[in-house]
């Protein structure tokens, strides 16, 4: 089925608050500054979203398709893989603006997907199983989870779209080392068959819907 239980061990990031971009203790008001620490995180969450992709069975965009993440081989083989892959890219500065202004009072703080990555599944066990691995990862501060697949979840707000979003803090040695372990990102967990959907066209639609109500 399509239905994506709790699983043991990230079933308590489950909430609806929404977490700060930066430790609450330290809030960044500055769109420049979030934008700056995104920049830096990206390559560092990309090596993370391969890794839960490689333990997990997980599969990658590609231009053509999808790619299970499986290199064989030494730093050569992984970089010709990664660089076949459709990867995210850093939110719009147009798109953060709307959605400060629109969603959060103008509080550029509460934009907590600047830096996203998804990663694509044929299964929900084996998205199931990323999930958990990711709450394994000692690298990883879980802030929050919003699992769409929940038969509870009002679809109607998303125009029919479901996925499991997880926000979280990359905290290793890396990213503490460039300042930037406190800047919350996104990783979008989706079904092949919803993120088939998610074309180019029905994308624009989404556009459409989502400006229709404001958000």
């Amino acid at each position: 089925g399509g239905v994506l239980d709790p699983a043991a061990g990230w079933e308590r990031y489950l909430f609806s608050g929404l977490p700060l971009s930066v430790d609450p203790r330290r809030p960044v008001h500055s769109l420049d500054q979030l934008f700056l620490q995104a920049q830096v995180l990206d390559p560092i969450l990309i090596d993370k979203v391969q890794r839960w992709a490689l333990v997990s069975g997980g599969c990658l965009r590609t231009e053509g398709g999808y790619m299970e993440w499986c290199p064989a081989g030494g730093a050569g083989a992984r970089e010709e893989l990664a660089g076949r892959v459709k990867w995210c890219g850093i939110k719009s500065v147009e798109r953060a603006a709307e959605k400060a202004i629109r969603a959060y009072n103008k509080d550029v703080s509460y934009l907590v997907d600047l830096c996203r990555q998804s990663i694509y599944f044929p299964s929900v066990e084996k998205l199931r199983a990323c999930m958990e691995t990711m709450a394994a990862d000692p690298e990883v501060s879980l802030l929050r989870v919003k699992n769409r697949m929940d038969p509870a979840y009002d679809a109607s707000a998303t125009a029919g779209y479901r996925s499991v979003s997880v926000n979280l803090r990359v905290v290793n040695e890396k990213a503490q080392s460039l300042a930037v372990d406190t800047h919350v990102a996104e990783v979008q967990l989706l079904l092949m068959s919803m993120a088939d959907i998610k074309d180019d066209h029905g994308h624009r639609r989404y556009i459409v819907f989502r400006n229709l109500r404001g958000e």
